[in-house]
């Protein structure tokens, strides 16, 4: 699990990337442009975060029905405190 079981992040994977961390205040309250479930999506299947801008290689870029990347975002953004 790169980003804990809680969503803490903070492992480092080689090259030098450290997982994010994916609690609900590091991707809204501490965000200048919050992440929102759609944002969530975005990032998880195409690998662009909230600011528009690539994410590290190292994060893969999962494929998945639509209906499973929405609840895997929203198990995210809504669970993971």
């Amino acid at each position: 699990l790169c980003h804990m079981a809680n969503g803490s992040g903070g492992l480092h994977l080689p090259g030098g990337a450290v997982s994010a961390d994916l609690r609900h205040k590091a991707l809204v309250t501490d965000q200048k442009h919050p992440y929102t479930i759609s944002l969530l999506e975005r990032a998880i299947s195409k690998g662009i975060d909230n600011e528009g801008k690539p994410l590290d290689p190292v994060m893969p870029r999962w494929q998945m029905t639509a209906r499973d990347l929405h609840d895997v975002a929203y198990y995210v953004f809504t669970q993971l405190k």
